[in-house]
C-alpha cells in the first residue's frame, strides 16, 4: 500500500493542469520548511538572526540540492537502477576477494566429484551401443547416490555451522550493550542533558516522554523488501514460515525478539558494527566526492538516457543482481532454471522503479527519516517554534 506524502499531492494529471502546477507548490514549501527547519537547529545563533544569510542558504539547499539533486535526479528510475548495479557490483567485489579460488572451481564444474578426483573414468565413444546404454545407467545411479550424499554432508555441516553461531549469539548476548536510546526515542544529547538538568515537578509539561523503541524484527525494512519481492505470491509458504517465526520471537518463550531481548540487542549490535559503523563513512564520502568531482573538478552534466538505453541499465542491474544469487536460490525462487527467464523475473521486479513520481514518495520518506534521526528536535516541534526558542 502506498501512503502518498503530503508535498506530492494532488497527483499531477495533464487532464487538470493546475494540479500540476499546486504539486510543484506544494514541493517547494515542502522543501523550505524541511531546510529551515535544519537551519534553525544547526546553525549558529548569530547566523540565524541574520535573515538574509538563513534564506540565502535556505534556498541553496532547498533549490539546488533537494530539487534538482534528489528531487529532480535522484528519484528517476535509470539512476536508481545504476546506483543498485554499481552496489551490487562491490558486493561480487568483495565476494571474489574472499574467494579467489573461484575461478578456478569454476571450470572444474562440468566434473562431477568422482571424475575430477580420478574416481571414476571419463565417458568415451569406443563402446557398443547396449554396453554404453548400460553403463549410462549404471553411472546414472551412482552419481545419483554420490550428489545425495554430498547435499546431505553440505547440510548437515550448516546445520552445525547455524547452531554454532546462534549458540555463541545468545552466550554473548547479555553482554552487548543495550539499544541507543537517541537513536530509537529521537532526543538529541543536548536536549537530554538539557531537560536532566531541569527539575521535574516545576516544568512536568517541557519534558516529553522517551518513545517506545520497536523491536528490529518488527520494523518496516523487512516488509518493505517482501513486498518489492513479492514473496507473498512467488513463496507463500516461505512467507507463512517468517510470520509464524516472527511471532515465536516476540511473543513465544523468552521473547527474545522483543525490544532489549536477545536477539535484539544481537541484531542492533550486528547492524551498530556492519552497517552503520563510523568507520565507513569516510568510503562513503571518498566515494560520493570521486563520483561528483571526477579529477578534483565538476563533472560534466548527466545527459537523461534514452528509452532503449534506459532499458540496457535496467537489462545490465537485472544480471548483476541476478548474478548475486546462488543458482539453487535462483531456481527455487523463480521457479525455473533458464536464466533468461530468471532475467526476465528480475527485470519485472525492477519495473516498479519506472516511474520516477513513484519514486519520489520513497526518497521523501527516506530524507525525511534521516532528517529527524539527525535532528531529533523537529519531530516533536514546528520551524517556527525551533527559531523563537533560538532567538529568545
Amino acid at each position: 500500500m502506498l501512503h502518498p506524502h503530503p508535498a506530492l499531492t494532488p497527483v499531477p494529471t495533464e487532464a487538470v493542469p493546475s494540479s500540476i502546477v499546486e504539486q510543484r507548490e506544494n514541493e517547494s514549501a515542502w522543501r523550505q520548511l524541511l531546510v529551515q527547519g535544519v537551519l534553525a537547529v544547526l546553525l549558529p545563533t548569530e547566523d540565524l538572526e541574520n535573515g538574509c544569510l538563513r534564506a540565502l542558504v535556505a534556498e541553496i539547499f532547498a533549490e539546488m540540492i533537494l530539487g534538482n539533486g534528489i528531487s529532480g535526479k535522484a528519484c528517476e528510475g535509470w539512476l536508481l537502477w545504476e546506483g543498485i548495479t554499481r552496489i551490487a557490483e562491490v558486493l561480487q567485489d568483495d565476494a571474489k576477494e574472499k574467494d579467489p579460488q573461484s575461478g578456478d572451481m569454476s571450470s572444474e564444474q562440468s566434473l562431477n566429484r568422482l571424475e575430477r578426483f580420478g574416481l571414476l573414468s571419463l565417458p568415451t565413444d569406443e563402446r557398443g551401443g547396449p554396453l554404453l546404454a548400460s553403463s549410462r545407467r549404471h553411472d546414472g545411479a551412482s552419481m545419483t547416490i554420490s550428489a545425495l550424499f554430498w547435499m546431505a554432508v553440505q547440510y548437515a555441516f550448516f546445520a552445525c555451522t547455524a547452531m554454532r553461531a546462534v549458540i555463541v549469539g545468545v552466550a554473548t548476548s547479555s553482554s552487548l550493550p543495550p539499544r541507543s536510546v537517541t537513536g530509537a526515542s529521537g532526543q538529541s544529547p543536548v536536549e537530554a542533558n538539557r531537560q536532566s538538568q531541569m527539575p521535574q515537578a516545576d516544568h512536568p509539561a517541557l519534558r516529553r516522554p522517551l518513545a517506545s523503541k520497536q523491536p528490529i524484527v518488527s520494523m518496516k525494512l523487512w516488509s518493505c523488501a517482501s513486498r518489492l519481492v513479492e514473496l507473498n505470491a512467488r513463496m507463500p509458504w516461505l512467507s507463512g514460515l517468517i510470520s509464524m517465526l516472527h511471532w515465536g520471537v516476540l511473543f513465544g518463550p523468552g521473547k527474545v525478539g522483543d525490544t532489549e531481548g536477545v536477539l535484539d540487542r544481537f541484531l542492533s549490535h550486528t547492524m551498530q558494527m556492519r552497517v552503520l559503523n563510523p568507520a565507513f563513512l569516510p568510503i562513503l564520502l571518498r566515494t560520493i566526492r570521486a563520483t561528483l568531482f571526477p579529477n578534483n573538478t565538476l563533472g560534466p552534466p548527466r545527459t537523461p538516457p534514452t528509452v532503449e538505453e534506459a532499458k540496457k541499465i535496467k537489462l545490465r542491474c537485472a544480471a548483476t543482481l541476478l548474478r548475486l544469487l546462488p543458482s539453487p536460490v535462483a531456481a527455487s525462487f523463480f521457479a525455473s532454471k533458464s536464466r533468461v527467464v530468471q532475467l526476465r523475473q528480475v527485470e519485472i521486479l525492477l519495473d516498479c522503479l519506472d516511474d520516477a513520481y513513484l519514486n519520489k514518495h520513497l526518497v521523501f520518506q527516506i530524507v525525511e527519516l534521516t532528517i529527524v534521526r539527525l535532528v531529533p528536535e523537529l519531530g516533536e516541534r514546528g520551524v517556527q517554534e525551533l527559531i523563537e526558542e533560538r532567538l529568545g
